[in-house]
């Protein structure tokens, strides 16, 4: 297995040990590689980014506007939608230490202002 697919899994089990639902674990959009989840309340359009020995720099280079795209490209392609729930971006940064270890930082609401 390719070294980034198992720090998306690890987003991914992450995720669902805080009790997310996880409504599409691959959405790929406008270059994009995202994980797509519930909290009950709002859809999380979760963006994963890892980086060795060190916390990745930047939380995200997605505006507000190309969020918005995002958002409505899954919306248009996705049958099972739940009603009146919020939209947001999130990152979920991780910094190898190891091979089984990591430290994990989890954003929410990050999309930049245009």
């Amino acid at each position: 297995m390719e070294f980034s697919n198992k720090v998306h899994d690890a987003a991914i089990r992450y995720l669902k040990f805080k009790g997310y639902t996880i409504l599409d674990p691959e959405f790929y959009d406008m270059d994009h590689r995202l994980i797509v989840a519930s909290d009950g309340r709002d859809i999380a359009f979760i963006d994963v980014a890892y980086d060795i020995n060190d916390m990745p720099e930047e939380l995200t280079n997605i505006s507000r506007t190309t969020f918005e795209k995002i958002v409505l490209h899954w919306f248009q392609n996705t049958n099972d939608v739940p009603a009146n729930v919020g939209c947001r971006f999130d990152t979920i940064d991780l910094s190898i230490v190891r091979n089984d270890r990591a430290l994990l930082r989890h954003h929410t609401d990050v999309a930049l202002e245009d």
